[in-house]
């Protein structure tokens, strides 16, 4: 079975790189191929495309959450212009994907805004925690994939 993860975020905006330094916690795991759309994840839709993954499992931060909770969510009906900070809605995102993969999963990351604002190249301590727990959420859920 052919795993991506795409990791949505900016890595100069605080607590909102959370989902890029998920990406690069699952990349020594093996077994995933990730891909890092930062701020305009829509620019690895052809590379994903060319991958033709079985599952795609999408992650960013969000407002909206807990801070330092990780959920899987169902965002296809959900307003997500109130939930992330990046210029294309998640939801258009996951229907670009599902034109050549079926199985499309959003893994959110809750934040605080006031730790998105300004450059700041580091993780809060929480938003840390959280790419931890989202890991083990992911191997988990691999698990069951087998």
């Amino acid at each position: 079975m052919k795993k991506a993860l795409l990791t949505i975020g900016n890595t100069f905006r605080g607590d909102d790189g959370a989902g890029y330094a998920l990406g690069e916690e699952i990349s020594t795991l093996g077994g995933w191929e990730v891909f890092h759309g930062e701020d305009c994840p829509e620019n690895q839709v052809n590379l994903l495309r060319k991958y033709m993954p079985d599952i795609v499992v999408i992650v960013d931060a969000v407002l909206g959450l807990d801070e330092g909770d990780v959920q899987f969510l169902d965002v296809a009906n959900e307003d997500m212009g109130m939930f992330n900070t990046h210029t294309i809605p998640v939801q258009y995102l996951i229907q670009f994907i599902h034109d050549f993969c079926e199985s499309v999963i959003f893994l959110g990351i809750g934040v605080k805004y006031e730790k998105m604002i300004g450059i700041n190249m580091e993780l809060s301590d929480a938003a840390k925690g959280a790419v931890k727990k989202g890991a083990d959420m992911i191997h988990q859920f691999e698990e069951m994939l087998v």
